[in-house]
């Protein structure tokens, strides 16, 4: 775990046989939730020396967030069940 980050909580997941037959396992994963927040930005951020006036400007408002450690597949990347 970075600096700062607090776990809020603890998830599972592949819990059901046939998610666990999509990813190619034969157990379920689990992990811990972590709490941060999401910035919505309502223009892009670019180049080496973005400053905190920068980001500020940029933010168009701000959410509360989980992570869930590691999972970035979207569903076109998920194999064809069946």
């Amino acid at each position: 775990m970075q600096a700062g980050q607090r776990i809020v909580g603890k998830k599972i997941g592949l819990s059901a046989k046939v998610m666990q037959d999509m990813m190619g396992v034969n157990e379920p994963d689990y992990g811990h939730l972590l709490g941060e927040i999401a910035f919505i930005l309502k223009k892009e951020l670019k180049g080496p020396h973005v400053s905190t006036k920068d980001v500020l400007q940029a933010t168009d408002y701000v959410l509360p967030a989980i992570s869930l450690g590691g999972y970035n597949l979207s569903p076109r990347e998920f194999p064809p069940v069946g």
